[in-house]
């Protein structure tokens, strides 16, 4: 059974139909890709003001690019995800060896998060250690310089852009997309 998602790519994009069914997908001018054809997915969403949400199908000769970026009332993100999701079950019915993989971008976060962790560390034992051999020896000094280096390292650990993220499943990125549909 095939079902049809209308959504705008963003606020000045025209809307556009696609069309999803047992044997792949479709829509404008004519883009499609087949679900046996389909080697590999990548699916992200980056929840803020305004939502970006990414669904690309990788086959051995192209990549169906599909994105929606959406204000916080989600008129055009709803439909994006339910049309994610219902390309996810499809592909689990018809190709379940496709992993979706790492989100997609330059995963700026994470680097961004070492970057401060470590301006934090670097920052918090200058602090201490100015504390330390210093004549009057503040101790306030030296424990604001050791927690400031300690968020330091919480904050590196937090980012952790070496950590590889592991693949979904279709079954897995279902189950991602149904918690983003039901906390809106």
């Amino acid at each position: 059974m095939s079902s049809t998602y209308t959504f705008a790519r963003g606020p000045v994009r025209s809307p556009e139909t696609w069309e999803v069914g047992e044997a792949g997908i479709s829509g404008p001018n004519g883009q499609s890709a087949a679900w046996v054809d389909v080697t590999a997915a990548r699916f992200s969403h980056l929840p803020a003001a305004k939502s970006v949400t990414e669904l690309h199908l990788i086959t051995e000769n192209e990549t169906l690019k599909l994105q929606c970026n959406d204000s916080a009332d989600g008129t055009n993100r709803y439909p994006f995800l339910r049309l994610a999701r219902h390309v996810a079950q499809e592909l689990d019915r018809a190709n379940p060896s496709v992993r979706f993989g790492s989100p997609l971008g330059l995963r700026i976060l994470p680097w961004a998060l070492l970057a401060l962790g470590a301006a934090g560390i670097l920052f918090g034992l200058w602090l201490a250690l100015t504390n330390i051999f210093s004549d009057d020896g503040a101790g306030i000094g030296i424990g604001f310089g050791v927690a400031i280096a300690l968020f330091g390292v919480f904050l590196t650990w937090c980012g952790s852009p070496w950590a590889e993220t592991p693949d979904k499943t279709p079954s897995e990125t279902v189950e991602w997309i149904d918690r983003l549909l039901a906390t809106g």
